[in-house]
């Protein structure tokens, strides 16, 4: 893993015109998500102090068929190879988060008119979303049971193991009041315009730093509580520019207790590829819920998704993201019923199974297969060269 701010970058191809450094593809924009692993303390280093989570988790040992490994890690909800299979809430506060780029104002409270008809607020839609209402769900032709979507996720992976229990993993949603973030920190950013409307993009290490050092704490929110940061048609970007752009979201962990957090975009521009509306948001809170700190080790796998590389010693990823090699690939679509025809968009999470597997071993997923819509049929490819088995 990185120190600092992990950003797995596929291959992006820049060019400058003008002087200004410009993507020689306009649109779709590369999408890339990130992850801010949690880094011990020079008081945690001397006394050797582990991370202390206070949000529900459980740690798991498991040995790898891929390369015949033992791996240590840690989830968040309860654990689906213990016996008790019950249910677990986590409590989730979502905060919208406002920026003013010159001009120009992102407000996720406001109504969205590229969006859903134009009649309805971001903090709404999220709301509504299947992210935090029950409903049914099917995945890979198994019917996984009635749930939020990260619970049927969860399920789903290791179906195997919790089908016919009450197993469920739920999050229980507080919205705060809206938050605009300082001038400070959106200082030295851009606006792109391509798609519907407007897209700002931010200083994702500006962005980091402040939701860490000041919001999270102005709030008053605990590391029992997993913190999402809404925000409308705003990416980030290594430096507030085209140049390095864009990172969709990340999720973090910071602190002895760990508090975990997120940032994402609710995408309405056109401006990516297979992205839309609560996509990021899936594909984020999908791995905080797989690898709450960011350290959860795998075998290498990557030449997949938004991980170009993949060699034996080096490129790759060595983590369970479980959204990165199904980046900008849309699993699941559903209608709302609170909205009466609210398409919502869910980007395809990969299975436990998949990072751990080898060619032989048998998937503990619904349907046998290793990712919740079943592009994956086959476990990730040792490197080089990488991908996914048939």
């Amino acid at each position: 893993m990185k120190r600092g701010l992990s950003i797995f970058f596929g291959a992006a191809t820049l060019c400058a015109i003008g002087g200004n450094t410009l993507f020689a593809q306009v649109a779709p924009l590369p999408a890339y998500y990130g992850v801010a692993p949690w880094q011990p303390s020079p008081s945690d280093i001397a006394t050797g102090a582990p991370p202390l989570l206070s949000i529900p988790t459980f740690t798991y040992t498991f040995s790898a068929a891929k390369d015949s490994s033992v791996r240590n890690g840690t989830m968040v909800g309860r654990s689906p190879f213990g016996r008790a299979k019950t249910t677990t809430t986590i409590n989730v506060v979502l905060v919208p988060v406002i920026v003013n780029i010159g001009p120009s104002t992102f407000d996720p409270t406001a109504v969205n008119a590229c969006f859903a008809g134009g009649t309805h607020t971001d903090v709404d839609l999220v709301q509504n979303s299947p992210m935090f209402q029950n409903v049914p769900w099917t995945m890979n032709g198994i019917s996984i049971g009635t749930g939020q979507h990260i619970d049927a996720f969860r399920r789903a992976e290791f179906w195997s193991l919790v089908s016919g229990s009450n197993y469920h993993t739920n999050l229980s949603l507080t919205t705060l009041a809206a938050q605009t973030m300082p001038t400070s920190v959106a200082a030295g950013a851009t606006t792109f315009s391509s798609g519907c409307g407007l897209l700002g993009i931010t200083n994702i290490n500006l962005v980091d730093n402040w939701l860490k050092t000041v919001l999270i704490p102005a709030l008053g929110i605990s590391p029992t509580t997993f913190p999402i940061f809404l925000m409308h048609n705003v990416v980030m970007s290594t430096d507030g520019t085209l140049s390095g752009c864009c990172v969709l979201g990340f999720h973090g962990a910071t602190g002895n207790p760990v508090q975990t957090y997120s940032p994402f975009d609710f995408d309405t521009t056109g401006d990516f590829a297979n992205t839309s509306d609560i996509s990021v948001m899936t594909h984020e809170v999908g791995e905080w819920l797989e690898d709450p700190l960011g350290t959860n080790p795998t075998p290498r796998w990557g030449n997949i998704g938004q991980v170009s590389t993949c060699t034996s010693s080096a490129g790759g990823q060595t983590n369970l993201e479980v959204g990165d090699p199904l980046s900008g690939t849309i699993g699941a679509t559903l209608t709302a019923t609170p909205f009466n025809g609210v398409l919502y968009h869910m980007q395809e999470l990969a299975f436990f199974s998949w990072f751990f597997d080898g060619a032989t071993h048998a998937s503990l997923g619904a349907g046998g297969k290793y990712s919740d819509n079943g592009t994956f049929t086959g476990a990730s490819g040792v490197c080089p060269p990488g991908g996914t088995l048939p």
